[in-house]
């Protein structure tokens, strides 16, 4: 897809011997995934890298060419995604709160609803995001991530 995907998940899925149908061995979101690593750029060699946040897995593909494709459209799938979410992230939210000089029903005392502290009270804030770390492709051919 062109466009960013609400969720990027990778899954690594097996087949046990004689059966058909695959079984879902474990499960990472993108943001989970630090690296790709091609092993050696120079090489065409099916072997290859994915560091997550939790775990270094060597994944090997049945042939050079298989691993080639995986990689460009991981490479593609990963750069819409955080393209996209930075994109999100550039709208800074505002929001005012609500004011907290309600005249409730107590016993007379001084009150603090003075113009100053409604005026604080309705002061924009702005929400601090902290950008997520994008996935770093290493040891790749430059066709692949080009």
């Amino acid at each position: 897809t062109n466009t960013r995907p609400h969720q990027l998940l990778i899954t690594k899925v097996k087949r046990f011997g004689g059966s058909s149908s695959f079984t879902r061995r474990s499960q990472w979101t993108v943001e989970q995934l630090r690296q790709v690593n091609g092993i050696n750029p120079n090489k065409d060699c099916p072997e290859f890298n994915l560091v997550f946040d939790n775990a270094v897995d060597l994944w090997l593909a049945s042939s050079s060419a298989e691993k080639c494709i995986f990689v460009q459209i991981l490479y593609h799938a990963c750069q819409t995604y955080w393209e996209g979410k930075a994109g999100s992230l550039g709208k800074v939210s505002h929001r005012r709160r609500a004011s907290h000089c309600a005249h409730p029903e107590v016993e007379a005392g001084p009150s603090d609803c003075s113009p100053s502290s409604a005026t604080r009270a309705l002061k924009p804030q702005q929400k601090s995001y902290i950008p997520a770390r994008q996935t770093e492709f290493i040891n790749c051919q430059s066709k692949l991530t080009g």
